[in-house]
């Protein structure tokens, strides 16, 4: 039964009764089992005083008291490694989600531009696309709390890798307002499920002492990078190319990047 050590040195027993300690510094308290150097299984008994032996050893040489304070280092080298590991995950987890939603905004320019659409016509896309992601976003934040995060967001990643070509293709074959809505409403749609889910995956995978910081530095580099620098991505390729469907290319490529980074994610976390 367990015990709770009184004043009086002595335990008492969950039922009431006492107990006397045993105060015994021999008595044995672990028996490890080791083939040592023979390759014969055997048992080693340890009492209080092996175990605390090396401890005694230390104290007594280094001087140590009840007064002393104690500082222990671990491996930095490991730490940091471990630390940017996980920054860079969920870094990658992020970056099509970044991507997708600085093309969204980049799209009337786009669809002005290189498309000659009108105006009116190139944001009402970007506004009906906006709306969808405001109506869709709670929903597929209730739908991960059931099935996880990274089960959706891989779906999406993949939804993106394999429709952000032939998205391209149609509206550049069809350019009208109908198609327009139409393929900018799908990137927002997919954009939706990252949104919803990529807030509790970022709690789930950095611990409690560092979320705050992993979180905001995770999203703050992810953002401006990938994100911001999206729109002149996109622009830069179609000018250097001189192919209207490059745009494309740099959801492709980031797409692929989070699709990798959340399985490495899913993976280790279980998320």
């Amino acid at each position: 039964m367990r015990g709770v050590l009184t004043q009086g040195g002595q335990s008492l027993l969950d039922g009431g009764a006492v107990a006397p300690v045993n105060q015994d510094p021999n008595r044995v308290v672990y028996l490890a089992f080791t083939s040592g150097t023979t390759g014969a299984p055997k048992g080693v008994l340890h009492s209080d005083n092996t175990l605390l032996a090396n401890a005694r050893a230390i104290a007594g040489d280094w001087k140590i008291d009840a007064e002393s304070v104690i500082y222990s280092l671990s491996p930095l080298s490991h730490n940091l490694g471990l630390g940017a590991l996980v920054m860079a995950l969920a870094v990658g987890a992020a970056v099509i989600s970044n991507s997708s939603n600085y093309l969204i905004l980049y799209m009337p320019t786009y669809a002005i531009r290189e498309l000659g659409l009108p105006q009116s016509t190139a944001f009402t896309a970007a506004v009906a696309a906006a709306a969808l992601q405001t109506v869709v976003v709670p929903f597929v934040g209730i739908w991960v709390d059931r099935v996880g995060q990274s089960r959706v967001m891989i779906g999406a990643a993949a939804l993106f890798l394999l429709t952000s070509y032939p998205a391209f293709m149609l509206l550049n074959a069809h350019a009208s307002l109908a198609v327009l809505m139409a393929m900018v409403c799908w990137i927002g749609l997919l954009k939706s499920f990252f949104s919803g889910a990529l807030p509790s995956l970022m709690a789930k995978i950095f611990p409690v002492g560092t979320r705050v910081t992993g979180m905001s530095l995770a999203y703050n580099i992810g953002v401006p990078v990938f994100g911001g620098f999206a729109p002149l991505a996109a622009q830069s390729l179609v000018d250097l190319t001189g192919s209207k469907l490059s745009p494309s290319y740099y959801m492709v490529g980031t797409a692929l990047v989070s699709l990798l980074a959340l399985i490495a994610l899913r993976r280790r976390y279980k998320v």
